[in-house]
């Protein structure tokens, strides 16, 4: 771990909006500030709260404080990133065989919590932490309670994916078996709701009205009811890659090869399309600021309203 200038990760300037600020178009899009990860890995994972992210590259989980445009810490793990959240006072790092949680405060790693088997996914809600196994099983432990896990088998195989509601009392994920997405109770590990999506999941986020998934094959988010039924669907140029809601639902990113950065209102209209942003693995949205993982240009970009 290494805080305050780094060689590794390096701070871009500033360069033009994207859009006319006289616009305020009620969304981020306005080129805030960037981190240049190559030198350890290109990014596949970032989350936000207010205006703290997180975000993964390699073996390195970076904080960065989107207000003042500056990379607070840059915390080296024992492998790779898979997955992160943001918890209360810790980033939670999920690696393949444990998740490592990370001080907001100071950047140093706590002691990891072991996985039955590898992690797929990690959300962190109101201080507790659930984590979606590659066996179906959940493993749930509060923010500061490394040692003591509870761990609920759901019967499902080799899910890809997962998020949870705002209070942890719902569990959302994927069923590669069945092409379906699933409501799990996070206590019993029974399914509780579920929907066909006729394809395999290819990004899950949480959203105000239930969830948010990216499908192979359809060139469309899927907003989805906290009982998994399909509230709308909205449609992009190209299949999504990975997409995320504003925090009231009034509009939707993706990550769409090709046309990059595209950004659709509720209503289904096209708002924003940007080139500059491409090969976007991981997309994480607050009130005022979005977080866009790109691989291809190995960065972590942060959009401001």
């Amino acid at each position: 771990m290494r805080a305050g200038p780094f060689a590794a990760a390096i701070l871009l300037p500033a360069c033009s909006c994207i859009l006319d600020p006289a616009a305020e178009p009620g969304y981020p899009s306005r080129y805030a500030m960037a981190v240049e990860c190559g030198s350890f890995g290109s990014p596949s994972c970032c989350d936000i709260r207010d205006d703290l992210a997180v975000g993964g590259a390699g073996d390195e989980l970076l904080i960065i404080d989107c207000a003042n445009r500056d990379l607070l810490f840059e915390t080296a793990l024992q492998d790779t990133v898979k997955d992160v959240a943001m918890g209360d006072s810790w980033a939670l790092a999920l690696l393949p065989g444990s998740v490592v949680p990370v001080s907001l405060s100071s950047g140093q790693p706590g002691d990891p919590v072991e996985l039955p088997s590898e992690g797929v996914g990690i959300t962190a809600c109101s201080g507790k932490v659930a984590v979606l196994c590659s066996d179906g099983t959940i493993v749930l432990f509060d923010e500061g309670s490394w040692g003591s896990v509870t761990i609920v088998r759901t019967g499902l195989e080799e899910p890809t994916g997962m998020t949870a509601d705002s209070t942890l009392s719902a569990v959302y994920a994927d069923d590669p078996a069945g092409s379906r997405m699933v409501r799990i109770d996070p206590l019993s590990g029974q399914v509780t709701a579920e929907c066909d999506i006729y394809g395999s999941l290819v990004d899950l986020e949480r959203a105000t009205e239930g969830v948010c998934a990216a499908v192979e094959g359809s060139n469309e988010l899927w907003m989805l009811g906290a009982s998994c039924e399909v509230l709308y669907l909205l449609t992009f140029p190209t299949v999504p890659g990975c997409g995320a809601s504003m925090p009231d639902n009034s509009f939707f990113f993706a990550g769409c090869p090709g046309p990059g950065l595209v950004v659709c209102a509720q209503s289904g209209e096209q708002v924003l399309l940007d080139g500059s942003y491409q090969g976007l693995a991981d997309i994480a949205l607050s009130g005022d600021y979005a977080v866009l993982a790109s691989a291809s240009d190995s960065v972590l970009f942060v959009l401001e309203k």
